[in-house]
């Protein structure tokens, strides 16, 4: 990975995983708002596997960085365009060897699963929700110099978990929250470095399967944290 201070305007591809449309303007905004603030000249251009849409070999052969995000499907989902975008996701690595990739949350177990890892349900049994504090591993440190913390705090919203990286993967953050290949040019990420407030809230709100045995109480802090601080801005800059 490298940093988002290019010389020239980056051109961007971002995979966002859902065809719902309450959904797609708060993705699209929130990589938008992240982009403006780091790379304003960064031209992005948004696909939706879900309906199909995926990008070309011309244009991944002319792109800087392909995003491969989150959504509203879970990575389990057997769905024709699910199979799909596992073939592409090997071929990209596979014929586009100069692209720089990132995975987040769907993209970051599907990534694992592409590449011979294994899933499983979170360890502490039940949804990972809301702005997560995630220790850093020596390799972490080292990849993150800019962080004085050994932590890094990033939104969560899953109930799946890397179990077994893929071979080749760096472990960044302890429990495989964030992973780097050997080469250096795939960055996944379980939590959500793009999260902005009101799709961290859209989201909370609608998977009420997440939200299973908390209580009102509960639920209100969660909603109430969505405004908390995180580290995705610095992220993304590293990246």
């Amino acid at each position: 990975m490298g940093s988002l201070t290019p010389s020239r305007p980056l051109k961007i591809m971002i995979l966002i995983n859902t065809d719902e449309p309450p959904y797609i303007p708060l993705f699209t905004s929130a990589y938008t708002s992240i982009f403006n603030t780091l790379s304003p000249t960064s031209k992005l251009t948004f696909y939706s596997p879900p309906s199909l849409t995926l990008p070309s070999p011309t244009e991944l052969s002319n792109h800087d960085l392909l995003i491969i995000g989150g959504g509203t499907y879970v990575v389990d989902e057997s769905s024709p365009w699910v199979v799909k975008e596992l073939k592409f996701l090997k071929s990209t690595v596979r014929d586009f060897p100069r692209l720089k990739i990132v995975a987040i949350c769907f993209g970051h177990q599907k990534y694992c699963q592409a590449f011979g890892g294994e899933l499983g349900w979170n360890k502490a049994g039940k949804a990972e929700l809301g702005i997560t504090t995630l220790p850093l591993t020596p390799f972490g440190h080292k990849f993150f110099p800019s962080s004085s913390s050994p932590f890094i705090k990033l939104h969560e919203l899953h109930r799946k978990e890397i179990a077994t990286p893929a071979p080749g993967f760096i472990e960044l953050a302890e429990n495989n929250q964030i992973c780097l290949s050997e080469s250096g040019r795939i960055l996944t990420f379980q939590g959500h470095p793009e999260m902005s407030v009101e799709l961290a809230r859209a989201l909370i709100e609608s998977e009420s399967v997440y939200k299973k045995g908390l209580s009102e109480m509960e639920k209100r802090k969660l909603l109430d944290g969505a405004e908390g601080m995180h580290d995705g801005v610095a992220v993304w800059r590293r990246v």
